[in-house]
């Protein structure tokens, strides 16, 4: 077997993931109706690292029982256990840490005692040894070099092979052993052990059937074979026992929903396999050339035409770089990546909608987890901090609550001289709940976010039930200066749809005249409600001053935005600043607003939140052009009216001397066939993809640079404020 393991022949992969990164389809992050979030795992992390080596010690007393005479020994099987076991990122442990997070879930609050969760512990380890116990021995079979972005465990010049695959050996019984020395006295003993030797046999099996060689027509036969990777059903379901959780239909019901996230799971693993650019990857893959069994040569198959299952069954499972790219391609061709996000967000939803009918004795926080945990972290290695959801329903109910009240206010100041005429009382309710309260809440992120901010800045003995409303005040004027703004600029626009209803200036009864009008009457009531109740604040003027800002600079940034200019002029203006939806302004004024003044803290937050909103504005030129159109939620004419975009600067930059013409030719020409010429150039320069790669360095940037501001301004705001515009919340 190893002399056969050294002959192979060489790897390969697709030659273009070398060179750039792989199709993205999705731009903005708003697939989900109920969008994955971030699982905080942060004390079964620390619990298991504590843990770790005491349970190292215990493992090589019993194993090391009879060669105590040879000290190296214990050194170098220690190396073996934190090199694959401890000393990665623990992002790979998630057998590990969901072991441990389904057990403090399911188990009796009064049982989660610190021995208790030191078992869990335990527990988890030994799936993550079993775990990595194979994954030694496959790294051998593929004659892997790279995993967890470092060296394969056989790649060690002091390791090789044959010493690999006893060390697998090795570390499979000493989870055997622990498992013996710490739950034999366990009621559910038994029923413990079997979930961990069944995670071992099954996948030992799944890996046999994956890298038999099959005729690309036998493919489909293969495709729901299961191979269990990162967690599922032999954690849940030990960790299910280990809480003495044994009711038959529990453990049936469970199993359900943890062998559909499994398939999905070796899906989603076929398609990052070979199609992750090769910079990304964190182990190799070899599926093309060995004629693996995957779920994209299975769908390529299934919607080729006659010529293209000739291209599959001519090169898939030819080891040469020429067969494997003609594969790949053909990937590219077929839209697979497409096919699979799609089927993503379907799963997700089917399978979030299904967790709520398990059993009462269930909790579906914790398969919610799983779900979670496996969407964010699973198919994408793209962003290192990853975007987090923002819990901001607290804001929302207190802005809410008070708006009736505001609404009343502003009526009462500036219809005081028509008191006699009560249908303007009923006419100004409407525009102020049409544009600013009736709409969906991802929309109000200006106001959301002042309060937010706010609550983020303020001393907690002052966040008293006054200063949140004081502060939702505060953000419903951010509100109304930017939706008066957003109604002058649909006028100019000629805008149709604005938050998928008509814009406010093409209701019959409203008109383009008493459109304008009433945006003043918006950013005037703003103004009001600012003198009312901030005049006696003590940074009543720079409050003042910043919501005066955000309106003119916006107008400024607009007037700049419409002026048509040659093509090749355009990127004198990348870096305008249109400052939509958050950013300097709400951070700023809610800074004031808890009385901090410290000028180099503005200066510091203000440089971050300008450089997120020059991010705003290339990923609104992103959104607005290249977003399906069924999907927008306005209309965009930027390509037709010759707009500057990002995308147009982009395009000019990257573009030929011939593409170069088709821009000169059609941009900013109001016609159909001008638009489809310059939208499809876009396509042809991959415009999208730049987008991507720029969208992941301006989040890690970004997020490392927060870290570096001053101590008085808290990280937390700053985070939550990049987090909530890269998950696609921020919405004007």
């Amino acid at each position: 077997m190893l002399q056969k393991l050294r002959s192979r022949s060489q790897i390969f992969i697709p030659s273009i993931l070398l060179k750039r990164y792989s199709h993205t389809t999705s731009i903005t992050g708003n697939r989900y109706r109920n969008r994955p979030q971030t699982v905080d795992v942060s004390l079964e992390k620390t619990e298991l690292f504590k843990v770790f080596p005491e349970i190292n010690e215990e493992i090589l007393d019993e194993q090391l029982i009879y060669h105590e005479e040879y000290p190296d020994y214990r050194k170098r099987y220690t190396k073996l256990m934190y090199y694959n076991t401890h000393d990665i990122n623990p992002r790979f442990l998630s057998r590990a840490i969901f072991t441990v997070h389904a057990y403090r879930l399911l188990e009796k609050p009064s049982l989660l005692t610190q021995d208790n969760i030191r078992k869990a512990c335990i527990l988890g380890w030994c799936h993550r040894m079993i775990d990595i116990s194979i994954i030694i021995d496959d790294d051998i079979a593929d004659e892997s070099k790279i995993r967890y972005n470092k060296p394969t465990w056989h790649e060690l010049d002091e390791v090789g092979i044959n010493n690999a695959i006893l060390d697998a050996a090795f570390i499979e019984s000493a989870a055997h052993f622990l498992i013996i020395n710490h739950f034999s006295n366990h009621p559910q003993y038994v029923n413990i052990q079997r979930e961990l030797l069944g995670s071992y046999a099954h996948t030992n099996v799944a890996q046999l059937h994956e890298i038999k060689k099959r005729k690309i027509e036998d493919l489909e036969k293969c495709q729901n074979f299961i191979k269990f990777i990162i967690m599922t059903q032999p954690v849940v379901a030990s960790a299910l026992y280990l809480a003495n959780i044994v009711d038959t239909d529990a453990h049936a019901a469970s199993k359900q929903i943890c062998l559909d996230i499994a398939r999905f799971q070796k899906i989603d693993d076929d398609v990052k396999g070979i199609m992750t650019p090769f910079s990304e990857r964190l182990k190799e893959c070899t599926d093309i050339s060995e004629g693996r069994t995957s779920w994209l040569s299975i769908e390529a198959y299934k919607r080729s035409n006659e010529a293209q299952r000739k291209i599959l069954r001519d090169h898939y499972g030819k080891n040469n770089q020429n067969s494997v790219d003609k594969v790949y391609n053909l990937f590219e061709e077929l839209r697979l990546v497409e096919v699979y996000e799609n089927l993503r967000e379907e799963f997700y939803e089917k399978t979030y909608s299904k967790i709520y009918e398990l059993p009462k004795m269930l909790p579906p926080q914790l398969y919610i987890d799983i779900l979670n945990y496996t969407m964010i972290s699973i198919s994408s290695t793209r962003y290192r901090n990853r975007p987090q959801t923002i819990d901001v329903s607290f804001e929302k109910t207190e802005l809410f609550k008070i708006f009736p009240e505001i609404n009343e206010e502003i009526l009462d100041e500036q219809l005081i001289y028509l008191d006699e005429c009560p249908d303007y009382r009923k006419r100004y309710t409407k525009l102020m709940y049409y544009n600013t309260h009736d709409i969906n809440p991802r929309f109000l992120s200006r106001a959301i976010f002042t309060v937010h901010a706010y609550r983020l800045l303020e001393k907690p003995s002052l966040l008293t039930q006054d200063n949140i409303r004081k502060a939702c005040i505060l953000g419903w004027c951010h509100r109304m200066v930017n939706i008066s703004i957003i109604i002058d600029d649909d006028i100019a626009d000629n805008s149709k749809i604005r938050y998928n209803k008509p814009t406010w200036h093409q209701l019959d009864e409203v008109g383009i005249n008493n459109a304008i009008l009433d945006a003043a009457f918006i950013e005037s009531a703003a103004h009001f409600l600012i003198i009312n109740h901030f005049s006696n604040h003590p940074q009543y003027v720079n409050i003042q001053r910043e919501l005066l800002g955000s309106y003119a600079h916006t107008i400024v940034a607009q007037l700049h935005e419409i002026k048509k200019r040659k093509i090749e002029d355009l990127e004198k203006c990348q870096n305008f600043i249109k400052f939509f939806d958050i950013t300097q302004p709400v951070v700023a004024s809610a800074l004031y607003l808890a009385n901090i003044v410290d000028t180099d803290a503005h200066a510091a937050s203000k440089d971050i939140c300008l450089d997120i909103a020059r991010f705003q504005k290339i990923d609104d030129d992103v959104k607005g052009i290249m977003t399906p159109f069924s999907e927008k939620l306005k209309e965009c004419t930027d390509i037709s009216e010759g707009r500057t975009s990002w995308l147009a600067i982009e395009a000019y930059k990257r573009s030929n001397v011939a593409q170069r013409k088709i821009l000169r030719d059609h941009y900013g020409k109001n016609n159909q066939n001008s638009v489809d010429k310059v939208y499809n150039l876009f396509e042809e320069l991959r415009l999208v993809e730049v987008y991507e790669n720029l969208r992941e360095e301006f989040y890690e940037k970004t997020y490392s640079k927060i870290y570096e501001l001053p101590k008085m301004l808290p990280p937390q705001l700053y985070i939550d404020l990049l987090n909530y515009i890269m998950s696609g919340n921020y919405l004007v």
